[in-house]
């Protein structure tokens, strides 16, 4: 269909016993609603991650106002670097990364809470999440 385009609809339902009914006359504009990287963010910013705590799987999501190299590296709660993340040269807009729970060698840590920072050309920032088994 093309954007602008009015498609209207109803709904109609038959329960066992052979009642019908019938919803009013609904309609909706067929078109391209923004993405997050339409947006240029006014900054580099962290957003968090979720599911947090989480198992086995988070999503780290942070925002670039500029192209510049990322990386991330997560540590455990006594500093030392667990994993990283090396994301390379990113564009601006909203972006979201991934993390597994494992280690550099790919093996499950344990439940714990972990600190993770997201480094590009200008500055670093950090955020805390939960692991739990």
């Amino acid at each position: 269909m093309t954007n602008g385009t009015t498609v209207y609809y109803w709904v109609s339902a038959q329960d066992v016993e052979g009642n019908i009914s019938n919803t009013n006359k609904q309609s909706y504009l067929v078109g391209t609603l923004a993405t997050d990287n339409d947006v240029i963010p006014n900054d580099f910013g962290l957003h968090g991650n979720y599911p947090n705590p989480f198992n086995p799987v988070t999503n780290i999501i942070y925002s670039m106002d500029i192209a510049s190299d990322v990386n991330i590296n997560i540590h455990n709660i006594q500093g030392q670097l667990v994993k990283s993340l090396i994301i390379g040269n990113v564009n601006p807009g909203q972006h979201t990364v991934f993390w597994n729970g494992t280690d550099r060698f790919d093996q499950s840590l344990p439940s714990g809470i972990y600190i993770y920072s997201i480094k590009s050309s200008r500055k670093i920032l950090t955020g805390k999440m939960m692991l739990l088994k």
